[in-house]
């Protein structure tokens, strides 16, 4: 969509100029580094996932309970941890791919970002 301005922008008195960063903090977005071995980030990739298998079997317990609400939120649980440790895995493969290349007392880090509680991405790197 093209769109034309014929005049100046004009902005109101009170705006305040906000950089991305600040954009992604105001949104609710973050983001978190851990370092440690090869070995130590798998652990922690592969607790968490532990973490999501459980947290998906209790959502799909709610599910299969009579009340409405138990569903929804049980529904809910089970979209949540699924969506996670997909990402997850993902993290999980490249660690499991960089131990074979490096071995697993190489240094690493592990990068994530979150929007709100919601994880949104997870890399893992040699350092």
């Amino acid at each position: 969509m093209e769109m034309c301005y014929n005049s100046e922008l004009v902005m109101p008195k009170n705006f305040a100029v906000v950089n991305e960063e600040e954009m992604t903090y105001v949104e609710g977005g973050w983001s978190a580094t851990v370092y440690g071995s090869l070995n130590n980030i798998k652990w922690r990739i592969n607790a968490a996932i532990a973490a999501c298998v459980a947290g998906d079997i209790v959502g799909l317990a709610s599910c299969a309970g009579g009340e409405v609400i138990l569903k929804v939120i049980g529904g809910i649980a089970c979209w949540y941890f699924t969506t996670t440790a997909a990402k997850l895995e993902t993290a999980q493969n490249q660690c499991e791919k960089l131990i074979s290349k490096y071995g697993k007392n190489r240094s690493a880090k592990m990068y994530s970002t979150w929007s709100l509680v919601k994880l949104t991405g997870c890399e893992v790197s040699v350092c």
